[in-house]
């Protein structure tokens, strides 16, 4: 009991580090949210801040939508910018570190949809969009549940349908949320979602790449490991060799198969939903870059940068202009 207060107590200081050190740049990026109230315009002025840092992209798409609909996306995209760096932040990589602290976040959920979230400006910011947006509670506690059993098991997925389920769990549960958020209720807009949150789930973990191999993770399958004989310590080398270029080849076949079927059902999906669904942009501009670097998935400039950002950014104008993704 004693170490578990213990952990409890290390955890809660290492949040209140991670805002305080943010705080004075929360507070100028308030004043962008003049659909909200003064009250909670910090706390959105935090998502938009960490998202910007964290998921630029994201935060590019969220800057092209209409004013009203940009608080609640960046409360969704900051909390799962939260969940995912959880791993990476505790240095001494316990485990009971990293299970204090996805339990905070459970009961930190739960508290947000009583209307009572802890002083940290992602659950006060996701308790506010919680009024005007139907947001559910289903999707948060399956993104944190496998971000934790992702950082407690550090082995390789045993097979692609296993790296698959990862990516379900948690790209596809925040893009269901993003469709929440926006008030849409809509089966071929939830089949959508589903196919472009497992492709953008594949594409994360190899664009992720560089970064899990100096850490000493691997999220190619062990099954496409071994099929191009291929050993995990030749992933945390960080050089592409041919067996792990085919092995990306088939993980990227396996996202743009997503990719494709996302896009067969635009016709039938309401047109509110296509702007919840413009990551779709990003895959396709990583896809095409890795494959004109022969899928070395430790290409720098594609893992970073797979285009100009003129062209992302116009790319983005253009889907929403034509109502597409």
């Amino acid at each position: 009991l004693i170490a578990w207060k213990m952990l409890l107590a290390s955890s809660t200081r290492l949040l209140n580090h991670i805002i305080n050190r943010n705080i004075n740049i929360s507070t100028q990026w308030s004043r962008r949210f003049s659909t909200v109230s003064d009250e909670v315009k910090p706390a959105y002025g935090y998502c938009a801040h960490l998202v910007k840092q964290s998921d630029y992209e994201s935060y590019l798409w969220i800057s092209q939508l209409p004013k009203e609909i940009r608080p609640p996306l960046l409360a969704i995209r900051a909390f799962n910018v939260e969940t995912a760096n959880i791993a990476s932040q505790i240095k001494s990589k316990d485990a009971g570190v990293a299970s204090v602290r996805f339990e905070w976040w459970r009961t930190c959920i739960s508290s947000v949809f009583r209307q009572n979230p802890p002083k940290h400006p992602v659950a006060i910011a996701l308790a506010h969009s919680l009024l005007d947006h139907g947001l559910q509670r289903y999707p948060f506690k399956r993104i944190i549940d496998a971000r934790e059993r992702d950082a407690l098991d550090t082995q390789p997925p045993l097979t692609i349908d296993d790296l698959e389920k990862y990516a379900e769990d948690t790209a596809t549960q925040t893009i269901y949320l993003q469709l929440s958020a926006a008030g849409v209720k809509n089966r071929d807009a939830d089949h959508a979602a589903s196919h472009l949150g497992r492709a953008c789930g594949l594409v994360s973990l190899l664009r992720g790449s560089s970064h899990h191999s100096a850490s000493r993770r691997c999220y190619i399958p062990v099954e496409l490991l071994a099929e191009n004989g291929v050993s995990q310590d030749e992933v945390y080398t960080g050089v592409s060799t041919e067996g792990i270029k085919n092995a990306a080849l088939k993980v990227a076949s396996r996202a743009l198969g997503h990719l494709d079927e996302c896009r067969r059902v635009h016709d039938k999906v309401p047109k509110e939903a296509t702007p919840m669904l413009l990551h779709a942009v990003f895959c396709e501009h990583y896809l095409e870059a890795l494959e004109k670097a022969d899928f070395d998935i430790f290409d720098p400039k594609v893992a970073s940068n797979p285009v100009h950002p003129i062209k992302r950014t116009l790319a983005l104008k253009y889907h929403l202009l034509k109502g597409t993704y």
